[in-house]
């Protein structure tokens, strides 16, 4: 069963292929323009190339990386852009503000319905009391007399 708080696996991608693009810059100097093959990127991760080639997309629309095509084999290079959203772990943590926007949506909905049902059981209770006590002030106004 998938954990309810696991974030989901596009955000961890993206973070995974940052982090790789980020080590390799950093390792050289803080070069720009400098390009890693999507093969190193799997190796590094334990990711499988088609899901580096699914996900990157969404890293050059942020301009956060740039990439070219080499004989199916995607090069990538990390920018300004990708380097903060790295270093500021924001792909971690738009994931977890997903999933607790899921959580969150989920329980709008959950918790005024079973307060809605709560009162519905405890109006048939108390209704169900009154006339007990009514019937029990009756018999004890019928005692005194």
């Amino acid at each position: 069963m998938k954990s309810p708080f696991l974030i989901d696996k596009s955000y961890r991608i993206r973070h995974k292929i940052l982090s790789v693009l980020y080590r390799d810059w950093k390792s050289n100097n803080r070069e720009y323009n400098r390009f890693v093959g999507s093969i190193q990127i799997s190796t590094e991760t334990n990711l499988l190339p088609d899901d580096i080639h699914e996900w990157q997309n969404l890293l050059v629309n942020e301009s956060e990386i740039v990439t070219s095509d080499n004989d199916g084999q995607v090069m990538m290079s990390i920018q300004q852009k990708g380097i903060s959203a790295y270093i500021d772990n924001k792909y971690l943590k738009d994931g977890r503000q997903n999933k607790l926007d899921g959580i969150w949506n989920w329980a709008r909905i959950v918790i005024p319905l079973g307060t809605l049902i709560l009162a519905g059981y405890n109006y048939y209770v108390n209704k169900g009391l009154t006339a007990k006590i009514k019937e029990i002030e009756n018999k004890i106004t019928q005692l005194k007399k």
